[in-house]
């Protein structure tokens, strides 16, 4: 009797599929969980924050074209990562750095048309737009 018991000892495998099903059960949960974390928590993003910025808009009517923003706080706009545009496609990047108190003003955009503050993320191609503004 002994040979039989050693030989099915050997050659019986339903003890193996279990463990083997659980293994892999558990590597895919923790792959998943891993991969939700990053995706929820924005890791591996290489985006930098949007700036938070209270802001508004004057339109000088005697003055076609003439617009100033006004940052009433929040977040400085960085120069060169924020674009004023109108709806015909006139734009003007921000030169200068546009901090809490102080304004842009330009004269290269159409007054009737209405007015998009948009800051370009500077670590991927993406927009965001921060305000936008009617006549």
């Amino acid at each position: 009797m002994k040979p039989n018991r050693l030989h099915e000892l050997f050659t019986e495998d339903r003890a193996v599929s279990p463990v083997v099903g659980v293994a892999l059960l558990i590597a895919i949960t923790v792959i998943l969980a891993a991969v939700i974390g990053g995706v929820v928590l924005g890791l591996g993003t290489g985006g930098a924050d949007t700036p938070q910025a209270q802001l508004n808009a004057q339109y000088d009517v005697s003055d076609p074209g003439n617009v100033t923003i006004n940052h009433n706080g929040g977040s400085p706009l960085p120069a060169g990562q924020v674009t004023v545009m109108d709806q015909s496609n006139n734009n003007v990047t921000l030169t200068d750095d546009l901090t809490a108190g102080n304004s842009f003003e330009t004269d290269e955009l159409e007054t009737s048309d209405d007015i998009t503050v948009i800051w370009n993320d500077p670590n991927s191609s993406s927009e965001t737009v921060i305000a936008e503004f009617s006549p």
